[in-house]
């Protein structure tokens, strides 16, 4: 039974990493960070346009590898759903739709300020953790 809830687990580790990746504000604005530095660094003109191409650069480097991580974790699902059975298959879709309900929660409640992981074992008083 464990061996059976390894692999969607991996899955929904994948996926979730995509999520967790991110600082809860998301990722920083190559402007603002630019204008931070400039302020606390004093940069000068020439600096300030060196590092603006850094920050941008870095800002594209994010989105592709954030990209790559869903394409990851779609591979990963496709080749676990060639190994379930129909049953399994309709399981394991409730759980990635679950997880993926989750998160979104999660990235709301960040938006507002809240903090926590609704529902994690960890959160939970001794008497009911699994």
């Amino acid at each position: 039974m464990k061996t059976k809830m390894i692999l969607p687990a991996l899955f929904i580790s994948l996926l979730a990493g995509s999520a967790f990746s991110q600082t809860p504000a998301g990722p920083p604005d190559p402007q603002k960070q630019l204008d931070r530095m400039t302020q606390q660094l004093n940069l000068d003109a020439s600096q300030q346009e060196k590092i603006k191409a850094i920050l941008q650069a870095a800002e594209k480097d994010r989105e592709a590898m954030k990209a790559d991580r869903l394409e990851k974790a779609k591979e990963v699902s496709g080749k676990i759903e060639q190994v379930l059975n129909a049953e399994q298959k309709v399981k394991f879709k409730e759980m990635k739709e679950k997880r993926i309900k989750e998160m979104k929660e999660r990235k709301a409640d960040r938006k507002e300020g809240k903090k926590g992981r609704k529902g994690h074992p960890e959160d939970k008083p001794e008497s009911e953790k699994p």
